[in-house]
């Protein structure tokens, strides 16, 4: 028997597009070009159960037939929040 649960809460924050402009641009460009910012996070949930059978039948004393079965579930759920800003915080 095979029996896995996991719960797992988290939180992240991403700065992505144009929060990087000024920098990579060496000043080039300003901090005027939006970008985006996501912040959130959430419970993910798995539990998976599982069983496994195999058996063995010699046929001869050099060859043995095997056969084995196999039987698993598994059950996700997630809950995810995500708040997304197109704002400039640099100014």
């Amino acid at each position: 028997m095979y029996w896995f649960d996991n719960d797992i809460e988290y939180h992240e924050r991403r700065n992505l597009l144009g929060a990087l402009t000024p920098i990579v641009s060496g000043g080039a460009l300003d901090s005027d070009i939006p970008y985006q910012i996501q912040d959130g996070g959430g419970l993910y949930e798995v539990e998976t159960t599982a069983f496994f059978a195999a058996v063995d039948y010699a046929l001869t004393e050099r060859l043995t037939l095997t056969a084995g079965a196999r039987w698993s579930s598994e059950e996700k759920s997630a809950e995810i929040a995500t708040l997304a800003l197109n704002t400039n915080v640099l100014q």
